[in-house]
């Protein structure tokens, strides 16, 4: 059921959803601000073992096509087939596949009517933008130009370099694997790596390292400086924990390591020990060889003063509401 109201002068459809995937109630669809043009995406770090190429593709398109914080999308296929030169049925079965595995989660329904008279079905797409373990792709990686291929060649080798972007090393665009390695790390064949290593370096998006060890990705397709700190201003304590929390970010940062997102319910527990700032920077600085590649949460420096992992209480169910 789709119902339009007028909201401070502004056209919204409100529509009830069933429940799909990890949502269900009610959405606000709208025009989206210019902000979705903004040059970068966050993307997961994951992308190189959990997908192809080709489906990377078309993850990719999808990214930019949605709204750069909520990861909100109303693209339609023909557009998504326009920017990846994928035919429709190969479309419909990346998306299919990218729901699977759990990158997206559509929502379809019914709005308005076709020109032959039959119920027009529209798909829009949610996406979970990351807070920590993500990569920061520019839309030039989506709109330059690769020579004279197709756009669907140009959208196999895109989906490529985004695969090939996850296995840098942190905060750069240097990869120290060779092939075999490669194939190791992603769900690709030896030969598909290959031939798309090959296309990449033809048109100098990739080139080989000095000494022959790795290659690096042609610059200003990923941006690669380290995120700003983000307290969210809905943040009950943050003139408590603000002084905790720059200085785990600033550890993290020392170490070339996305910092995990501010959490006010293990920094309490940090708090809790009673140690200052510099306190705190010296028992890490001590007790910290070298920090994991990616940190999905603040436990984990909770667990290295105390040796505990703190569990917090689960979140109550929310109140839905629905329209009849």
């Amino acid at each position: 059921m789709i119902v339009n109201y007028i909201l401070i002068t502004k056209l919204i459809t409100i529509i009830r959803f069933p429940a799909n995937g990890r949502k269900e109630g009610i959405y606000i669809r709208h025009e989206m601000s210019d902000e979705k043009k903004i040059s970068y995406r966050k993307i997961r770090n994951d992308v190189h073992s959990q997908l192809n190429n080709k489906e990377a593709a078309v993850f990719l398109a999808l990214v930019f096509c949605s709204d750069y914080k909520t990861g909100e999308s109303h693209v339609t296929h023909k557009t998504l087939m326009d920017k990846t030169g994928m035919p429709k049925s190969s479309l419909k079965k990346y998306l299919k596949q990218l729901a699977e595995k759990g990158f997206i989660y559509p929502h379809s329904y019914f709005s308005g009517k076709t020109p032959q008279g039959a119920p027009r079905r529209l798909t829009d797409y949610d996406i979970q933008m990351p807070d920590t373990c993500y990569i920061m792709a520019d839309r030039k990686l989506l709109e330059d130009k690769i020579g004279e291929l197709t756009q669907k060649e140009q959208s196999c080798i895109r989906g490529f370099l985004l695969m090939l972007k996850c296995v840098c090393l942190n905060f750069t665009d240097t990869t120290l694997y060779n092939y075999r390695e490669l194939e190791k790390h992603m769900n690709l064949s030896y030969a598909t790596i290959a031939g798309l290593m090959k296309q990449c370096q033809e048109y100098k998006l990739v080139s080989p390292n000095e000494g022959g060890k790795g290659y690096t990705i042609k610059e200003g397709l990923f941006y690669n400086g380290y995120p700003p700190m983000e307290i969210p201003k809905d943040a009950r304590h943050a003139d408590w924990y603000k002084g905790i929390y720059e200085v785990i970010y600033e550890f993290c940062k020392s170490r070339r390591v996305m910092c995990p997102p501010y959490d006010e319910r293990f920094l309490g527990r940090i708090s809790a020990f009673g140690n200052t700032s510099e306190m705190l920077k010296a028992l890490y600085e001590k007790r910290i060889d070298k920090l994991p590649d990616s940190i999905s949460s603040l436990n984990y420096f909770v667990r290295v003063i105390d040796g505990k992992a703190f569990v917090p209480e689960p979140e109550k169910p929310k109140t839905l509401l629905y329209l009849d």
